[in-house]
């Protein structure tokens, strides 16, 4: 693959815009087995279950605070998790099969299962939608220094459009109206 970066024309009068920043696929693979690293002092079981579920659902930091343990389903013929409830927007519903590590995930749902009826427990669920952004922000900065969190869910759409996935494919997985990637919603 050529390393082609597709950017917005500079358009007069427009208001600005800035590349959001993506992870190259030995970043995220980087980024994985930093968040699974158990030795490190820095380690909490819930942020390598983020990391998990957000390289392969693109899903933000929010969306992960206040999932429910009912919208995760690890034990059905094809695992996945629904993002529904409080979203940013209606098209950020979804459903999103999960393939990658699936072991591990119903690993660390264990550990960090409570009675809250959060996926990730009552303490992520009362801190700050920023806190816990920021605090995912941190790993990800360890292996690109441009990245965010948020940068899961660009590289989630890059990477797709990429592979020949059709865009409306690409909107419905990653929750964006099909408007957001060029194609007309019905």
């Amino acid at each position: 693959r050529l390393p082609i970066v597709i950017t917005k024309p500079l358009i007069k009068n427009a208001s600005s815009y800035k590349q959001r920043p993506t992870f190259k696929p030995e970043e995220q693979a980087m980024l994985v087995a930093q968040a699974a690293d158990t030795t490190s002092k820095a380690y909490q079981p819930w942020k390598e279950l983020a990391i998990l579920l957000m390289v392969q659902t693109a899903c933000i930091a929010s969306e992960l605070q206040r999932l429910r343990t009912e919208n995760l389903h690890l034990d059905d013929a094809v695992p996945h998790v629904v993002f529904t409830g409080e979203l940013k927007t209606k098209n950020r519903e979804r459903v999103n099969p999960l393939v990658f590590r699936l072991e591990r995930i119903r690993e660390l749902v264990g550990e960090i299962e409570d009675e809250s009826g959060h996926v990730f427990g009552k303490a992520i669920a009362a801190t700050t939608e920023s806190n816990v952004s920021h605090q995912l922000s941190k790993l990800c900065k360890k292996v690109n220094e441009e990245a965010t969190a948020y940068s899961n869910r660009h590289t989630f759409r890059a990477k797709a459009q990429a592979n020949g996935v059709d865009y409306l494919s690409i909107a419905l997985l990653g929750g964006w109206s099909g408007s957001d990637l060029g194609v007309n919603t019905v």
